[in-house]
């Protein structure tokens, strides 16, 4: 094993692809001169002193034709700006002026003869094999930018949506940069967006699968009961069919929202926006609510002002969701308390708010964890899931949060007519 010497491939690597590519060009040009001088010996036998003079003036040649071209081919890569078709046209100008330098320098030196036309044939060919080594350099350099942006699209387009392109250089790549960062952009949008969909709907099958589960358990219990009851009381089986009719519809409203979930999603509910007044959504919801409300002492409280302004909305859907929201709340909210319905004007938006307002003698934290254990009454997912698409599909949004301790917030936003 070697270790005090670094392998040859990892001295090479530490050396720049621009260096490397003009170290290949020398190596090129030396091979090149080679042949031109063992050509020289077999046609024009020449001898060894007349070999070393044409040798020094075509290396000459070479030399100061390269650098020159090198140089400003350098700079021009560096610069970077300016139209793609410039940066071209550069390269085939400095083409031109090495094949120049190449033959001019040993032509003047060697004083060659227009009868000479062996000579002048060779340095000609010379000069022009040098130019098209050049050339190659030159597409070489021009070619990396495009390579450079060949390469990152491709990672975008396996999937690294998080990859980005310099902005940089000649106009036409700094356009098509942009553009291709662009599209990664609203890909990488695309992807989120997907990503998204794809846990609301998972969340969704388990909302279903949950809400589903639960009439079935009762079905289940209710049949386990009939089936282990040896006497025939009128009393009890009248008391077990009315639970089996309460838990078949229960099951059948689960599959109604699923269906109407559907529907949604698939753009089959046509909805007739009109300007209504929010406020009187809000007052038809409280005094839909408020007679099941008083049965647990509850009282509803809309705060509603009709110079708020008018909601873009179909009245019909935005009332069946105000009221499966709304219930959410109240289903969340102790017995012996106050929900409090108001609405709120925010910029483009009208604001529908329900907040629990505990009383004097309201439960305190410890009391309303004993309740929730006891008597908290969940609502369907798949209704809130229902209710939430209808705001949404209309331009609106709803939040459902809790405040302290533990107090049920539902917030629902619609646009301004």
């Amino acid at each position: 094993m070697n270790h005090g010497n670094p392998l040859p491939g990892r001295s090479m690597s530490r050396v720049s692809s621009s260096a490397r590519s003009v170290l290949l060009l020398i190596i090129a040009v030396v091979v090149v001169l080679g042949a031109v001088l063992t050509i020289a010996t077999i046609w024009l036998d020449y001898r060894t002193r007349e070999l070393l003079e044409l040798a020094q003036w075509l290396a000459a040649g070479s030399v100061c034709a390269l650098t020159i071209g090198v140089l400003f081919l350098w700079v021009v890569d560096r610069a970077g700006d300016g139209r793609y078709i410039a940066r071209l046209a550069i390269t085939g100008v400095l083409t031109v002026i090495v094949v120049l330098i190449g033959a001019v320098v040993p032509l003047w030196q060697l004083d060659v003869a227009v009868s000479n036309r062996s000579l002048l044939w060779l340095i000609l060919g010379f000069s022009t094999a040098i130019a098209i080594l050049f050339a190659v350099l030159g597409a070489w350099f021009d070619a990396r930018p495009l390579g450079r942006l060949s390469n990152a699209a491709s990672e975008i387009a396996g999937g690294h949506y998080g990859q980005r392109l310099p902005e940089t250089g000649n106009l036409e790549i700094e356009r098509l940069a942009m553009a291709v960062n662009l599209l990664a952009s609203r890909a990488q949008s695309a992807a989120l967006r997907q990503s998204n969909q794809d846990r609301a709907r998972e969340s969704l099958l388990l909302a279903i699968a949950a809400d589903a589960q639960l009439p079935i358990d009762s079905l289940r219990a209710i049949t386990q009961s009939m089936a282990g009851s040896s006497g025939a009381d009128p009393v009890v089986t009248k008391r077990h069919l009315d639970a089996l009719t309460r838990e078949t519809g229960n099951l059948q409203r689960r599959i109604d929202e699923v269906e109407e979930i559907a529907r949604l999603e698939s753009g089959q509910v046509t909805l007739r926006m009109q300007p209504i007044s929010l406020a009187q959504l809000v007052i038809a919801v409280c005094e839909r609510l408020q007679p099941g409300a008083a049965t647990r002492n509850i009282i509803i409280g809309p705060r509603v002002d009709f110079s708020s302004p008018r909601v873009l909305v179909d009245p019909d859907q935005t009332l069946r969701a105000l009221e499966a929201l709304v219930s959410y709340a109240l289903s969340e909210t102790p017995d012996g308390t106050e929900l409090t319905v108001e609405m709120r004007d925010s910029g483009q938006f009208v604001q529908v708010a329900a907040l629990e307002t505990p009383l004097q003698d309201g439960p305190d934290i410890a009391e309303r964890v004993t309740w929730e254990s006891a008597h908290r009454r969940r609502e369907s997912a798949l209704s809130l899931a229902v209710a939430g698409r209808l705001i949404e599909i209309q331009g609106g949004s709803f939040l459902i949060s809790r405040g302290a301790p533990g107090t049920p917030i539902v917030v629902v936003s619609l646009p301004r007519s």
